[in-house]
């Protein structure tokens, strides 16, 4: 595989990086590690800290490359640690969300096939990894707009157009 990788070729086959032994092998000891180590308490405490990162790294991963499958898997995957944290408010959202965007396929068509195409996130670039969720992209925006000495609650540095704005979307879109 190293010698694959110096040569020049791309990797972009998935299927050629899963079908290595080495990889296969790395798996199996990675795969081992974690069923030794789950059964002391310490280990079952870094296993769910992982479980909880890789949870995070698909959903940014999701976000930023326009995933729409992987947005709902990883938003469904969160459930769970909402529930144990206590933040019902998220459990309640996040499922009737996920409920609602699963019955889109059905509902609505082409605005599910607009989402599988990358489209439920916003782009200022054509790069891979810029894609942000809709909200980021307003409060960056609202952010630049508004930035000055005095801050926000001061409303220095803020003209008349900026206030209709943050007012359209303070009564219309909040």
């Amino acid at each position: 595989m190293y010698s694959i990788m110096m040569s020049g070729v791309s990797l972009d086959n998935l299927e050629f990086i899963n079908q290595s032994a080495t990889i296969r092998k790395l798996k199996t000891i990675v795969l081992k590690n974690i069923e030794n180590n789950s059964n002391c308490k310490t280990g079952k405490l870094w296993i769910q800290l992982l479980d909880m990162v890789s949870i995070m790294k698909n959903f940014i991963k999701a976000e930023r490359m326009g995933d729409w499958m992987l947005h709902l898997a990883s938003t469904l995957k969160m459930l769970p640690f909402f529930a144990a944290t206590g933040h019902n408010n998220y459990i309640n959202s996040s499922y009737l969300y996920v409920q609602n965007m699963v019955k889109l396929a059905v509902e609505n068509k082409n605005v599910h096939e607009k989402f599988l195409n990358g489209l439920h996130v916003g782009r200022r670039t054509d790069k891979l990894w810029a894609g942000l969720s809709h909200d980021h992209i307003i409060e960056q925006e609202l952010m630049r707009s508004m930035k000055s000495t005095g801050g926000v609650t001061r409303r220095k540095g803020m003209e008349e157009i900026d206030r209709l704005n943050l007012g359209f979307i303070e009564t219309y879109l909040l």
